[in-house]
């Protein structure tokens, strides 16, 4: 949280997309005196709570609006049609795995549910799911049917498939870069934050990187993670 101390550290100009988890509405923000020019921000509450909710930041590369099949049941997954041209779009998931409403499904079963509900746009429509899924196979429990797993095979069986690890070629559980760093202690690090995306998307991947610690653990405890694709 606390998006106003950390937004001076984003280059706005040189990403088109951004997704926040934990950070303030546009009206506090405005409240706060901080001014985000020339963006296109929409926020999403997590409890109706200004200081807390999902930001989508677009820097007007790409016209955004929200997707006409959205189901507000599914808190903080929220599907973004995107257009660069008239006849050409693709539809971003922003996800902040997080319901305290739902506490059964209260994380990766927030995704799971949502996908499930989306399957026939995942499908159907190139599509990027990117954000803090609070999640990773480690944590797994064989008993679930919701679990990172099995997430992640629904997704694939969509020719959908997680950036990081088809840049890295590594196994999910096996991550070597963390993206948390549990209250900030360098001893407790984990990987909980993706971007899964269509084939289209893949074979257009240029580059991931991922906040080191040194850099970002006084603002944060979570590492951003940036992925470039290919026009």
């Amino acid at each position: 949280m606390r998006f106003r101390e950390k937004y001076q550290l984003i280059d706005y100009l040189e990403y088109d997309i951004l997704v926040i988890p934990e950070s303030e509405s546009p009206e506090l923000l405005e409240k706060k005196k901080v001014q985000l020019l020339n963006i296109d921000h929409q926020w999403f509450s997590c409890n109706r709570k200004q200081h807390k909710g999902l930001s989508i930041i677009n820097t007007n590369k790409y016209r955004l609006s929200l997707a006409e099949f959205y189901n507000p049941d599914f808190k903080l997954v929220i599907p973004m049609k995107v257009e660069r041209l008239k006849k050409e779009y693709f539809y971003l998931y922003a996800i902040w795995a997080n319901n305290p409403s739902d506490s059964h499904y209260r994380y990766i079963g927030q995704i799971w549910k949502a996908i499930i509900q989306y399957r026939q746009y995942l499908e159907s429509y190139p599509s990027i799911l990117i954000g803090d899924f609070n999640s990773n196979k480690i944590w797994d429990k064989p008993w679930r049917n919701w679990n990172h797993t099995d997430t992640t095979k629904i997704l694939e069986d969509c020719s959908i498939y997680s950036c990081y690890h088809a840049f890295f070629q590594e196994k999910q559980g096996e991550e070597s870069q963390p993206t948390l760093f549990m209250y900030r202690k360098r001893e407790k690090p984990y990987h909980i934050d993706y971007c899964y995306a269509s084939k289209h998307f893949i074979d257009k991947l240029i580059k991931v990187e991922v906040g080191k610690y040194n850099e970002w653990i006084s603002t944060s405890d979570h590492m951003p993670v940036f992925f470039h694709f290919s026009d």
